[in-house]
């Protein structure tokens, strides 16, 4: 196993033509180490958490695949601000919860006018941490608020 792929990578071969990885130190190294992290965030964001709220005893499930996933956001009203900052702030402890190779995870709530389309756009602003460079990278995401 090479030191940037998760184990989704692995078990998902884009190329399965391609006998091995990609060689350290080369451009399409980091363009892979993006697109991995990418995809990673997608199942995760796509996915749902089987908990809103857990009782204070199985907080450490939180951390495990139960955990895996966003809270329910039809829950939220999308014109309160303090809901808007939960869930901006839900979002970026579950990046730097389930994501290891993300630091200094910002997450972007963009304009209210796209909330009444059914989905929430973000951008997600992080810096890989070493040995990945520590390097900045940016992720547009939009979030389906509800399965209508």
């Amino acid at each position: 196993m090479d030191n940037f792929s998760s184990l989704l990578d692995h078990l998902h071969d884009g190329n399965p033509k391609q006998k091995t990885d990609l060689l350290s130190g080369t451009e399409s190294e980091m363009d892979h180490l993006v697109s991995s992290i990418s995809f990673d965030l997608e199942r995760l964001l796509n996915s749902r958490s089987a908990w809103s709220i857990l009782p204070k005893e199985c907080r450490d499930l939180k951390k495990s695949f139960l955990g895996f996933g966003l809270n329910d956001l039809k829950m939220y009203a999308f014109s309160n601000e303090e809901d808007l900052e939960i869930i901006r702030q839900n979002l970026e402890d579950l990046l730097l919860l389930f994501e290891p190779r993300l630091s200094h995870v910002n997450v972007i709530l963009m304009p209210q006018e796209a909330y009444l389309h059914g989905f929430l756009p973000i951008v997600v602003e992080a810096t890989l941490c070493p040995p990945y460079r520590d390097e900045a990278v940016y992720f547009d995401i939009s979030l389906k608020i509800s399965e209508e």
